[in-house]
């Protein structure tokens, strides 16, 4: 009966082709990598707040990240006998026979798998280990679960994507910050009266340093004595928007009866 469901699983199953393997391989890396980069914000390594699109960059550079993610890219298949990214592709780990392969056997692969020259040169684990990588059809429920997880990674990474090019605050909230802004009494002494306002530049959620709930933007106040350029950082509690603080404040004088006014 053994012998029987051994042949069964062979004819159901074939080596996997080298690039789906490379294919898997790959998505695996990304996979790492990310929760490598969730780990990072999450434990506090980053700045304080800082979001994980804020922490990509970084993380490219930082030897620990990267280590962390090799460390998840190599013991990828030791769990389960398949990583995330085989089990969505339909690969698995099996010996020669076709049976899953034990749990010693594949911490020895992951140690193998170090070795490049190990997952791609041609026959080299089955030859001389004896596990091979398989594809296999899955089930009618196993095909929708990989479905169903397609779609959502897929809306999940536009969405993630989306929110991270918006802009950190809205125009018509940093407008509001602007107008209590306006009210400082020190303004129309400097810039004279009346005062108008421009919002130059808003910095992308992904840009912004501890992004979650602050935002900046570039700011300029026109009177007919001077102009006044600053950036206007804001912070959001308990869903309104606060003035937290003015930086690279730049004041020019517009007078026409003003030496450097007039040498222009």
């Amino acid at each position: 009966m053994e012998d029987r469901l051994v042949t069964l699983h062979r004819r159901s199953s074939t080596s996997a082709p080298r690039l789906l393997r490379f294919a898997a391989l790959s998505l695996d890396a990304m996979l790492a990598f990310l929760v490598a980069v969730a780990l990072r914000v999450f434990l506090g390594a980053g700045a304080p707040n800082e979001t994980i699109g804020a922490a990509l960059l970084p993380a490219v550079f930082d030897l620990r990240l990267i280590g962390l993610t090799l460390l998840l890219v190599w013991t990828r298949d030791v769990p389960f006998g398949h990583s995330p990214a085989k089990w969505l592709l339909c690969l698995t780990v099996t010996d020669l026979n076709g049976r899953r392969v034990s749990l010693g056997r594949r911490l020895l692969r992951a140690l193998v798998g170090v070795i490049p020259l190990a997952t791609f040169a041609g026959n080299f684990e089955e030859r001389v280990f004896g596990w091979r990588v398989v594809s296999y059809a899955p089930s009618r429920s196993g095909l929708a679960m990989r479905t169903a997880l397609t779609a959502g990674a897929a809306v999940f990474s536009v969405t993630w994507a989306f929110q991270t090019v918006r802009p950190s605050i809205g125009t018509g909230d940093a407008q509001k910050l602007v107008a209590v802004l306006m009210r400082d009494p020190l303004l129309p002494r400097t810039l004279g009266e009346p005062m108008d306002f421009d919002v130059g530049s808003v910095t992308r959620r992904a840009r912004q340093r501890g992004a979650a709930g602050r935002a900046s933007f570039r700011l300029r106040i026109v009177g007919p004595d001077a102009r006044q350029e600053m950036v206007v950082h804001a912070r959001r509690i308990d869903g309104t928007w606060t003035l937290e603080e003015l930086t690279d404040i730049e004041i020019t004088t517009t007078r026409v009866d003003t030496p450097d006014v007039a040498r222009r």
